[in-house]
C-alpha cells in the first residue's frame, strides 16, 4: 500500500503566538512528524495531562484532529526550529498506530543528523516538485518512517548489553541456514525462554522474529540489487530453499518475491 504525502514544511517560530489545539482543526486526518530542530516547543496530551517539552531531537507523532495541543515553549531559549513531514492513507495510519503503540506520542530521537536531514530533503523536494510521482514518493516516506523505527529501536537495545550482542550475533550468522535461536542461547549459556523473554522485552520481538525479519530485508535488497536467481538468494540469506523462501516472503510482504523484484519503489520495513 502506497504512503500519501500530505504536508511538510521548515518553520522558525519566535514566540508564544506558534500555539494549537490539535483537537480543533480542520485538516483532512492525516499523521504529522514534528522535529525540533533548535530551541524548544512543547506536546500537552489531553488524554493524560501530560505536558513534554520538545528540545532538540525530541519529536511528537500524532494523528491530526486528535486530543492534544502543541506549540512555542516558554522555556525555549530562542526561537523555536521545527521541521514536519505529514501522510495520509491508510498505510499512514498503520504505521502512526504502531510508532505511538510502541514508543508513545512523543519520540526521542538524540542528536543523529540523519533524520533532520531526510525531513529537510522531503521538505525541500515537495517544494521543487520533485515528488509528484506517487511510488516514488511511498518510497521515500516508507525510508523515512524505517529510519525513525531503527533509530528508537536502536536506543533501547543500546541500554541491554544481552540484546546488543544477540543482534550482532544473528546479523552476522544469519546466512548460515543452520543457525538457530537454540544456538543463540547456548552462546549465552541460557535458556531459549530466557532469552526469548529478555530480547522480547528490549525489542518488542522474538529473537526468532528478529532473525526471521533480518534474512527478509538481505533477501530484499538482493532481489532489488540483484539478477540471481530465487534459489540463489533464499540460499545466500539463510533459507533452507526456493520454496521455502517464497512461502515465507509472501506471509510476511503479501506479495511474492518475484512481483517484489518488479516494484523498486517497495522497501521492507524492520
Amino acid at each position: 500500500m502506497l504512503l500519501w504525502l500530505a504536508g511538510a514544511g521548515h518553520e522558525l517560530r519566535p514566540d508564544a503566538g506558534y500555539f494549537y489545539n490539535a483537537r480543533e482543526r480542520r485538516d483532512p486526518p492525516h499523521i504529522t512528524i514534528q522535529l525540533t530542530l533548535a530551541g524548544a516547543g512543547f506536546h500537552q496530551d489531553q488524554r493524560n495531562g501530560r505536558r513534554s517539552l520538545l528540545s532538540p531531537g525530541r519529536a511528537f507523532v500524532e494523528f491530526i484532529p486528535g486530543p492534544f495541543s502543541y506549540g512555542f515553549a516558554p522555556e525555549s531559549r530562542g526561537p523555536y526550529e521545527l521541521v514536519f513531514v505529514s501522510l495520509a492513507g491508510p498505510e499512514a495510519e498503520r504505521w502512526g498506530r504502531k510508532l505511538a503503540g510502541q514508543f508513545g506520542p512523543v519520540i526521542d530521537l538524540g542528536t543523529s543528523t540523519t533524520l533532520p536531514e531526510m525531513m529537510l530533503g522531503i521538505v525541500s523536494a515537495r517544494a521543487l516538485r520533485k515528488l509528484d510521482d506517487p511510488y516514488q514518493t511511498s518510497a521515500t516516506l516508507y525510508q523515512l518512517l524505517m529510519q525513525i523505527l531503527g533509530t528508537l529501536a536502536e536506543r533501547r537495545i543500546a541500554q541491554d548489553p544481552l540484546a546488543v550482542r544477540a543482534i550482532d550475533i544473528m546479523r552476522t550468522q544469519a546466512t548460515d541456514p543452520d543457525f538457530s535461536i537454540e544456538r543463540l542461547a547456548s552462546i549465552f549459556d541460557i535458556s531459549r525462554e530466557h532469552l526469548a523473554r529478555r530480547f522480547r522485552e528490549t525489542t518488542g520481538k522474538s529473537p526468532s522474529e528478529f532473525l526471521l525479519r533480518h534474512r527478509l530485508q538481505l533477501a530484499a535488497t538482493l532481489l532489488h540489487q540483484s539478477e540471481h536467481k530465487l534459489h540463489a538468494i533464499a540460499r545466500a540469506c539463510g533459507f533452507s530453499g526456493a520454496n521455502y523462501f517464497v512461502r515465507v516472503f509472501k506471509a510476511h510482504t503479501g506479495i511474492t518475491p518475484g512481483a517484489f523484484r518488479e516494484r523498486p519503489w517497495m522497501t521492507l520495513a524492520p
